[in-house]
């Protein structure tokens, strides 16, 4: 396990052109940890000592090698990028405020002399308590590094491009342009095009989005101006230009809706539904005051076959803590919303059921990672040795005994096996997509493995934050039919191509093998 000074380094949890950021465990403080080591020194720390609630607290610094790594408080929760693959753009009450609390962020910073300067979806994060933080303010001053940079970054504004330092005004840049991508599921022009970003406008976004009104796409054209000071003069007045007619033009949208809802006919109604299943109610299902599916109560797992439609959510519960730590060895947890979720798969081959239940599921927290060896051994023998692989050779009889020594330690939770839908709906991140991702990017397979286990948290994470879900080693559920139990998801043992989130296979409960560990789901007793 290496470690940086008094920081323990637990994992991966991504990469950018100029850093990559770890999990890591404090070891004086005792908590966790997020490291961005950066590839190059940054300038001095400065005077300023910037804190914002919509911004993570830098909480330590110091240089490693060439470069120097920034220490900051562990955000639970999923970047921006997550909710623009998820297809979020319908959900405007949503866009908005994100790009409000991101817009206030960004104010607060600039009137204390501070800049961003690199802002992208990649480095603003959606906290699983709802709140909106940017990560990359408060370094302190940053030395131009980007020139040596040779990849283009789609959110530079022009004359970032043309070598000009950054300020308040690349900021809000930046700021439209995830504005225009939140809107439009797609960014304004090709990928590292520096040319169209110097000289051209993007399409307007209500060519891809007709809920973008004419006021809105005024608002966008202006923050993403050529011309530095034709910009506004704040990124929170951008957000409210942006706002003004967002809101009017949603109460029609909903206005209208109830109206159609009145004098549809039950046949009609039918046929809504089916439209669902092919991507296309979503945003009826989505808009506040109308109902075209009704969710089950949410008291409950239910596995009553229903219509199949996109799938919706639940806000999460609230919870006091996202950790349980035994013997100084943390357990994470993300806590995930309940909502109807539609589970199987089409294809028989996947060894899943058919994809032909619409379920409701609750909400509840379930293990950011597959158990490691440490924490197995923590919960078992009471000393928290061992390192973070998964712990494998684990049979269904003693993942029991695990739960029911956590379970013993009553501390308001219930600790479990998931079900095969928790875990199904986990694995996938509540999306239609049976694989969330490039196999290569998310899981140890027979690829790139080597054919053996690795560290937990060493692949990137899906849009719930749940790493290995697919990959490393296959997991126990609560489930059985009549030869076994169920185990979900692929190992370190299969070929990328048998990866799936819908994989399922039986063992006896008394089966111990490499490639079969578990992870746990806990709720509120």
């Amino acid at each position: 396990m290496e470690s940086l000074g008094q920081y323990e380094l637990r994992g991966e949890l991504g990469r950018g052109r100029e850093s990559v950021v770890f999990r890591a465990w404090d070891t004086e403080q005792k908590r966790e940890v997020a490291i961005k080591r950066l590839w190059c020194l940054m300038g001095e720390p400065g005077k300023v000592k910037f804190r914002h609630p919509n911004v993570v607290p830098v909480l330590d610094r110091f240089p490693s090698g060439d470069g120097e790594c920034i220490v900051m408080e562990l955000v639970r929760g999923a970047t921006l990028e997550a909710m623009i693959a998820a297809g979020e753009r319908e959900n405007l009450g949503m866009i908005l405020r994100i790009l409000r609390e991101t817009a206030a962020a960004l104010d607060a910073a600039h009137a204390a002399g501070v800049v961003h300067g690199n802002l992208e979806p990649g480095n603003v994060l959606l906290a699983e308590t709802g709140e909106v933080k940017v990560t990359g303010l408060g370094h302190g001053p940053y030395r131009e590094v980007y020139a040596r940079i040779p990849v283009v970054s789609d959110y530079w504004a022009p004359e970032r491009l043309r070598g000009k330092a950054a300020d308040a005004r690349t900021d809000q840049y930046a700021l439209g342009m995830i504005a225009y991508q939140l809107l439009t599921g797609k960014l304004p022009f090709e990928a590292g095009s520096k040319a169209k970003l110097i000289n051209e406008m993007p399409t307007p976004a209500s060519s891809f989005n007709p809920r973008v009104t004419p006021v809105m796409q005024a608002a966008v054209e202006r923050a993403i101006a050529k011309d530095p000071a034709s910009r506004f003069p704040r990124c929170g007045d951008f957000v409210e230009a942006l706002a003004a007619t967002a809101k009017s033009a949603s109460n029609e949208a909903v206005a209208v809706r109830k109206k159609l809802l009145i004098l549809l006919p039950l046949g009609v109604m039918v046929v809504v539904i089916v439209w669902g299943m092919l991507g296309r109610a979503r945003e009826a299902v989505l808009e506040p005051g109308v109902e075209l599916l009704r969710p089950v109560p949410a008291a409950a797992l239910v596995t009553t076959e229903r219509s199949l439609a996109a799938p919706t959510t639940t806000a999460p519960e609230a919870a006091t803590s996202l950790a349980v730590v035994v013997d100084g060895i943390p357990m994470d947890f993300a806590q995930l919303p309940g909502g109807d979720f539609i589970m199987g798969s089409p294809d028989p081959s996947s060894g899943s059921r058919p994809r032909h239940q619409l379920l409701t599921i609750r909400p509840f927290q379930m293990g950011r990672t597959e158990v490691s060896v440490a924490q197995w051994n923590a919960v078992m023998t009471g000393r928290g040795t061992g390192g973070n692989l998964p712990q494998g050779n684990v049979s269904w009889n003693a993942a029991q005994e695990f739960m029911a020594r956590l379970n013993a330690r009553k501390d308001g939770f219930l600790y479990r096996l998931p079900s095969e839908a928790e875990w199904e709906y986990a694995a996938r991140a509540n999306s239609l997509e049976e694989l969330p991702g490039n196999p290569g990017d998310i899981a140890w397979h027979q690829g790139n493995s080597g054919g053996t286990a690795h560290e937990i948290a060493g692949r990137l994470p899906n849009p719930f934050g749940l790493f290995d879900t697919i990959g490393n080693v296959a997991e126990w559920t609560a489930d059985e039919n009549r030869t076994g139990r169920i185990v979900r998801g692929g190992s370190f043992r299969d070929a990328p191509g048998e990866l799936s989130a819908v994989r399922r296979t039986v063992e006896p409960p008394e089966t111990q093998r490499s490639e079969i560990g578990f992870r746990v789901l806990r709720e509120r007793r």
